[in-house]
């Protein structure tokens, strides 16, 4: 399963500049090795509390058997590690990823033997059996391309749900800065704006089907201040 959520009515599409085109640097983690290293501030402070969204999707994880050559739960983008603890405070094994070594240093240093943290992007995610996969706020940083292979991996080597939560195209930054595609923008980093028509086409292309999503401005019901903006969270299955 793939769980996603999101808000309001869709946003029309802003015209491409004929000359917009992604510099490198926006995709690569330079701004989020200063942003962890607290050389720069983002939209928000860094929380060390779970996310409202990863509390939910904890209520709804079922530990199963796990051997040496799979984990309970696979986290994409993990960030400082504040959703990857509560997983494995609760006793599940947990493989984290980030693409950023900053936050898998901080990631690392919290996590009880067992669990781990590894530089990984969607294109080097580790090709190990996982019960569950959870990605808060990660669909939104890498490009299609990137997200195509995420499902990819998904469909691979998850067996139960994948859990993932993102921005929507009516999130208030959608259209407020430079546009290099299609809800694509930068400024001091790269976010791509998802629909939920878009999304289902892209659980669907994966051969996966949603099995839940909704458009709401906080998570799982829960009003957080952690929460800027709509975010599209969802649940998807693997056919």
């Amino acid at each position: 399963m793939t769980y996603f959520k999101a808000c309001g009515a869709l946003r029309a599409q802003m015209v491409v500049d004929d000359d917009a085109r992604l510099p490198d640097e926006f995709l690569a983690p330079v701004f989020w090795q200063q942003y962890y290293s607290g050389e720069i501030k983002g939209d928000c402070e860094i929380s060390e509390a779970p996310s409202p969204f990863a509390q939910w999707v904890r209520s709804r994880l079922r530990k199963g058997v796990s051997s040496q050559d799979s984990v309970d739960v696979l986290e994409v983008g993990c960030g400082n590690g504040r959703d990857t603890l509560l997983f494995a405070q609760r006793g599940f094994t947990v493989v984290a990823t980030d693409k950023c070594p900053k936050a898998v240093e901080i990631t690392s240093r919290k996590l009880p033997p067992g669990s781990a943290a590894r530089v990984a992007d969607a294109h080097s995610l580790p090709e190990i059996a996982v019960d569950y996969a959870f990605a808060r706020f990660a669909l939104h940083t890498i490009t299609e391309d990137a997200q195509t292979k995420l499902f990819q991996w998904v469909k691979k080597n998850v067996r139960k749900p994948f859990y993932g939560e993102t921005r929507s195209v009516n999130d208030p930054r959608c259209g407020r800065v430079k546009k290099v595609g299609e809800n694509e923008y930068v400024d001091t980093h790269y976010r791509r704006f998802l629909s939920r028509a878009h999304l289902e086409r892209a659980v669907s292309q994966a051969c996966m089907h949603m099995e839940h999503c909704t458009e709401e401005s906080s998570a799982s019901g829960i009003t957080s201040r952690d929460n800027l903006g709509e975010i599209l969270p969802g649940v998807a299955s693997v056919d």
